[in-house]
């Protein structure tokens, strides 16, 4: 407090100092947090002023001069705090405190300072907020604490010993689904285009749970075509029941028999486990007449496998740098192994490192 005396009456001191040079102070008048119906006056010399009536906090001081000649000064305003009294005692206990769920601090509960098991069996499955604060021994609350938890959904621990029922739709059309009952049924396709369509299928059990649907598909061929007549001229493709992006190619050779290779890029598919399905279409543009059916086939795509376990992962890379840098093993099969990843060249090098490095990254090719 005398600190805060003392710079008042330093603002004085300097506030004299610049009303000299008008022939001399002969009073001055200040005032307090700009109450000037209770200003005071003072002499022309430095005064200690008394503000120990005022409450702690923020307040303002503004002075005035007057000299020789009766003319005011221009006003001055400073201001100062006067800070808390420090409370020096210490907390030696939680006395108890207070909770909250889900922000709803308006219905907090309030607890000892033992442990206690909170009931919360009527909150509802989900997300929830669990909030905390203590009080002292001396009256004051900590900061609240906040804490996040989930109440989980029940769990049917009945085992279904049967299915109920089926149902089944064609070409993605569930809107008119048919149900069937669990003994093998023929169905009806006669209404159906020839052409690729597809059969989707799922279950219920005798808990009223419904599988997965399951979608296969297959080819209604023209009913008026003339075997003797059409040729095998093309045939086309779909990775991973992809039919939406197939793949139409020409056959290099075209005939009533046809074999060879299916060139398939698989150059930007992602490493690991896919399937192929195919159909071939002949000259009267039928697709599948002489089959009838779709053609499919498993196969793993090994490229960035160095290691060769069907798994690509930092493994890999760790391996690749080794055959790079010519420390692996003598016996290491690096073209056996598809180490060369990168592709626009038939070399193994930091190239093929790099490509492998963004795959494990990323999940694709660059």
């Amino acid at each position: 407090m005398s600190i805060i005396k003392y710079c008042i009456a330093a603002l004085a001191t300097v506030s004299c100092m610049v009303a000299t040079a008008q022939g001399g102070i002969v009073e001055r008048e200040y005032w307090l947090d700009n109450n000037t119906v209770q200003s005071q006056s003072l002499g022309a010399s430095p005064t200690t002023l008394d503000i120990s009536s005022l409450p702690a906090g923020l307040h303002w001081f503004t002075m005035r001069v007057k000299d020789g000649e009766g003319m005011w000064s221009p006003t001055l305003t400073k201001a100062f705090i006067i800070p808390n009294e420090l409370d020096n005692s210490t907390a030696t206990s939680i006395r108890g405190g207070e909770y909250w769920l889900d922000e709803n601090f308006a219905n907090r509960q309030s607890i000892g300072a033992t442990p206690v098991t909170l009931d919360i069996s009527s909150l509802s499955a989900g997300l929830h907020w669990f909030t905390m604060r203590v009080t002292d021994d001396l009256g004051f609350w900590s900061p609240a604490l906040t804490r996040a938890f989930i109440i989980p959904n029940q769990k049917d621990l009945s085992t279904a010993t049967s299915i109920e029922r089926r149902e089944v739709w064609f070409d993605n059309n569930v809107a008119e689904r048919q149900t069937i009952g669990v003994a093998p049924v023929m169905l009806d396709i006669s209404s159906l285009s020839a052409g690729l369509h597809s059969l989707t299928m799922r279950v219920q059990d005798d808990l009223g749970y419904w599988s997965s649907s399951v979608a296969k598909y297959f080819i209604i061929p023209e009913a008026t075509m003339e075997e003797d007549s059409v040729e095998l001229v093309r045939y086309c493709y779909w990775i991973d029941d992809d039919v939406a992006n197939l793949v139409v190619c020409d056959l290099p050779v075209c005939g009533k028999v046809v074999a060879g290779v299916i060139d398939v890029d698989i150059a930007t598919l992602t490493s690991g486990q896919h399937t192929i399905s195919w159909i071939v279409g002949d000259s009267k543009s039928v697709w599948g007449f002489f089959t009838g059916e779709v053609n499919t086939m498993s196969f793993f795509n090994s490229r960035g496998d160095v290691n060769m376990d069907q798994m690509i992962d930092i493994n890999d890379v760790t391996l690749l740098i080794s055959v790079v840098l010519g420390s692996i093993d003598e016996e290491y099969d690096a073209v056996a192994a598809d180490c060369n990843v990168a592709s626009g060249d038939s070399l193994v090098d930091i190239n093929d490192v790099t490509a492998l490095i963004h795959y494990v990254l990323t999940g694709h090719w660059e």
